[in-house]
């Protein structure tokens, strides 16, 4: 099929889109949209990645792979001027006509619109128009300007009905609302504030419910991920119920199961909903996933102020953020947290229901057939032929080289077509394993921490101590320095202090490392051991703000 430029090029494959659509609705309509498939070059590979980029806002996942299987094939088309889509698309819809004895009046009635006789208003029938449409763009048949301008303009409609191919991963839940002084909510002290209040009762809470020690701001994301994970037993009876409790949800978690859905895996809260009933997500009994707690705790203190910027409220102020919503959410902390587990468990449901969907893309019907396509034949094998003259046996033996040769192109541009994804596959594996090396690490970190910051706090030490031998050294104190060991600057005036997780550490020469356990969070213990400039360096942990104590771990550190 020749196309003039690319804008008719996607003028056709618009209509062969649509006339896809109206073979669905035939009672073999499947096996036309098969048959249109297997004469594509698609795998599964490239359905999930089309399926991934779209917002799927209908259907259950059995049922949407047959709209994602006819988008990848319009994609196909808009984008490849050599696919051979359009001729299966041409003679199913032929096949149809025949079917219902309308050929010869498409024909005809292509035939007058092209001369201008007649020419289609309204949209009422859209398979009806893009079949017409589309056979005039593949039979090339000559329009006017009057036909074109027809084309263009249903063309422009159908457009608009497609689904959005992407959606917009950065979205901002309060959007960029302005407060009554003309501040940006996101920016103002108002809000950070109202942030701040919430973590801290937070962490006062879950102390208290949990009797841990020492939880703070900064650790607060690590310690809720480790108790929610704790006690999920993830089953499919843990799926199912979480499911089944999802409508009597309030107004601002359903917000946030919505944003969770459409930033992390392009589902809508629709999308969610449809899957209750529909599948038992058999994945889940092997789901090993731990969800961003830092974006959940953010995303829940921001549902609270949703209602205020978008539902037609008296809006959101300073006065209303401090005397009204902050007290709201600071007495029902034990429902903000309840709210915070809800989402925790849904972000895992998603992840259960992505697992399941490439599995299940992965192991559809069609795609076993395209394999039985690419199945190689054995070669025929040659057999040496003594040179005569040429009789019936010597035109055999050149009719089996040329079929000999034909079978090694054909095996060539197989290998060849799976050349890409082999290699794809290979690269895909070896990403993995760095991410999996990559989180052993982070888990050790993390374990590390956890020790530390555990461990009993030493003992004062009181007598006076000799701490010469240090004054030569430079030192990377990680910790903000507390009134009782600020001495430490004037001690060491050559050394750096790291006091919070964002301060410049590159490139730093330094003759060890001191961690103030009492003064840091885990992001500064993260950044200095992830770095490996200080890998062969000494360590050495102080777990007391007495500086004595400080004094005496370095000289230890220093002697070893």
């Amino acid at each position: 099929m020749n196309f003039k430029n690319i804008t008719e090029q996607r003028m056709a494959a618009t209509f062969a889109h649509h006339i896809l659509r109206a073979l669905f609705n035939e009672t073999d309509g499947m096996e036309r949209l098969k048959k249109v498939f297997l004469s594509s070059l698609l795998t599964p590979k490239d359905i999930i990645a089309q399926a991934r980029k779209m917002q799927l806002r209908s259907g259950n996942v059995s049922t949407a792979i047959y709209e994602d299987i006819q988008y990848a094939l319009y994609v196909e088309m808009r984008d490849n001027k050599d696919s051979r889509v359009f001729d299966a698309i041409y003679e199913s819809a032929q096949e149809l006509m025949r079917k219902y004895s309308m050929l010869n009046s498409y024909k005809a009635f292509a035939h007058r619109i092209s001369c201008g006789e007649d020419t289609p208003h309204g949209y009422g029938e859209d398979a009806n128009y893009s079949m017409a449409y589309f056979f005039l763009l593949y039979e090339e048949v000559s329009i006017g300007a009057m036909l074109q301008r027809s084309m263009k303009r249903q063309y422009d409609f159908l457009v608009q009905t497609r689904p959005a191919e992407a959606v917009d991963k950065d979205m901002d839940l309060l959007g960029d609302y302005i407060l009554d002084d003309g501040t940006p909510l996101k920016n103002s002290k108002a809000y950070q504030r109202y942030v701040a209040d919430i973590k801290q009762k937070l962490a006062e809470y879950l102390q208290q419910r949990y009797s841990i020690d020492n939880i703070s701001i900064e650790n607060l994301p690590l310690i809720i991920g480790k108790q929610i994970h704790c006690g999920l037993h993830w089953d499919e009876k843990t799926a199912n119920t979480i499911l089944d409790e999802i409508s009597p949800l309030d107004e601002a978690t359903m917000s946030g199961i919505t944003w969770i859905g459409v930033r992390n895996y392009q589902f809508s809260h629709d999308m969610l909903v449809s899957m209750m009933g529909d599948v038992s997500l058999p994945t889940c009994k092997s789901l090993n996933y731990h969800p961003d707690v830092n974006y959940l705790l953010d995303l829940v203190i921001q549902t609270y102020l949703r209602p205020y910027v978008c539902n037609g409220k008296a809006g959101l102020s300073r006065i209303i953020l401090r005397k009204e919503i902050t007290p709201y959410v600071t007495e029902n902390i034990a429902a903000f947290y309840n709210n915070l587990v809800n989402l925790y468990y849904i972000d895992c449901v998603y992840k259960a229901m992505e697992q399941y969907r490439d599995e299940y893309y992965y192991n559809f019907s069609w795609f076993y057939d395209i394999e039985k396509q690419d199945s190689i034949t054995a070669p025929p094998v040659l057999v040496e032929v003594q040179q005569v003259a040429q009789t019936d046996d010597d035109n055999a033996y050149v009719e089996l080289n040329a079929q000999y040769e034909r079978e090694r192109k054909r095996v060539a541009q197989i290998c060849q077509k799976h050349a890409h994804e082999l290699a794809e596959k290979d690269r895909a594996i070896a990403e993995r394993t760095g991410e999996i090396e990559k989180l052993q690490k982070q888990i050790q970190l993390q374990q590390e921490y956890f020790n530390l910051v555990n461990a009993a706090e030493e003992p004062d030490v009181t007598e006076a101590l000799d701490i010469s031998r240090l004054y030569g050294k430079r030192f990377l104190f990680v910790g903000k320095l507390h009134e009782s060991n600020a001495k430490l600057k004037q001690t060491f005036p050559t050394s750096t202090f790291m006091e919070t997780d964002t301060a410049n550490i590159k490139s730093l020469k330094v003759d060890g490392v001191v961690f103030l356990i009492r003064n840091m969070g885990h992001s500064m213990y993260y950044k200095v051991m992830q770095n490996n400039q200080f890998a062969e360096l000494p360590k050495i942990y102080c777990n007391s703000r007495n500086i004595n104590n400080i004094y005496q771990s370095m000289l230890n550190g220093v002697e070893m």
